[in-house]
């Protein structure tokens, strides 16, 4: 059995968590089956976004798999538009779509940014029309069936992952270093991450019990 895989930028270190997680399912399914690798590649401005746009799909439409995976919403219109089947695709969340329950939907965005929400709201539209959707989470899942309108039955939950032979438990660090209760974040402080909400909620938190503290992990 040979799987295409249809991915942006494969990479561990590329700051992003699609890339990442694309890297990581591609290297663990490497091991058991026969698979192609189709990558966008880096989209780092304009000319390159368009370049690939545009390109990527005559990657797709010249493959031949036994089963064709796409990475992301994104990336799988290029499948749908080629007609490559049978078609499973991850739909991470639905941030671009206002009624979404995984929204972080930014009403005051420049031009730029609605422009790219539209892009990811047809992705996904497109994205809703595969054989099988992935999702990571339950909510998630919930989200396409009432955002999407995608049968309930065409949705598989299969959570993200962790490295362990990169994450594993610190021997002799079993016990936290303050008698405070933590809470740690880690990801992007930005809006569309909901930062600003994680800080309203900590500051009602933090009111009834004096002995919180707060630990943001990332840039």
């Amino acid at each position: 059995m040979r799987i295409c895989f249809l991915a942006h930028n494969p990479g561990k270190g590329t700051g992003y968590g699609i890339d990442r997680y694309s890297f990581e399912l591609i290297k663990r399914v490497q091991k058991e089956f026969d698979t192609l690798v189709l990558s966008q590649g880096n989209l780092n401005n304009s000319l390159a976004w368009i370049t690939k746009e545009l390109g990527f799909p005559i990657k797709v439409i010249r493959a031949k798999a036994d089963l064709f995976h796409a990475l992301s919403q994104q990336i799988a219109k290029a499948a749908v538009l080629t007609s490559k089947r049978p078609l499973v695709t991850t739909i991470h969340d639905l941030i671009p779509f206002k009624s979404s329950l995984t929204s972080f939907y930014q009403r005051k965005v420049p031009l730029r940014g609605l422009l790219r929400f539209e892009y990811m709201r047809v992705s996904a539209l497109l994205a809703k029309k595969s054989d099988l959707i992935i999702a990571p989470f339950e909510v998630v899942k919930r989200d396409i069936i009432s955002t999407l309108g995608v049968e309930a039955d065409k949705i598989r939950v299969v959570p993200y992952g962790v490295d362990t032979e990169f994450f594993t438990p610190t021997k002799g660090y079993e016990t936290s270093h303050t008698d405070r209760r933590t809470i740690l974040s880690i990801g992007g402080m930005s809006i569309a991450k909901g930062a600003d909400s994680l800080m309203k909620a900590f500051s009602s938190v933090v009111k009834e019990y004096s002995d919180c503290e707060l630990w943001i992990v990332g840039a």
